[in-house]
């Protein structure tokens, strides 16, 4: 959602969660949403709450998992969420 990019982008952290919990409220099983919970929180719950309520089908919540396992340095975990994000959607533009 463009509001929410343009929040993020400003460094609005707060004003960019208030209209993503807004939104929940509405779409509770919108992933998209859930993964810019989980960017602006930088919980990785709010991406494996993307992923159950796809149905296991959101490619960029397993992407915002290899991502954050990497920054943790775990990258058996992040192979392992590169590779589910990867048979999903094999043209995933990350850089």
């Amino acid at each position: 959602d463009e509001l929410i990019v343009c929040y993020r982008l400003l460094d609005k952290t707060i004003q960019a969660r208030n209209v993503i919990v807004d939104r929940l409220k509405t779409r509770p099983d919108d992933p998209k949403l859930w993964c810019a919970l989980g960017d602006v929180n930088r919980d990785d719950t709010c991406y494996h709450e993307a992923w159950e309520r796809s149905g296991q089908r959101h490619a960029r919540a397993q992407r915002s998992l290899a991502v954050s396992a990497q920054r943790k340095s775990d990258f058996t975990k992040a192979i392992d969420h590169w590779v589910k994000a990867l048979t999903l959607n094999p043209v995933i533009n990350c850089l």
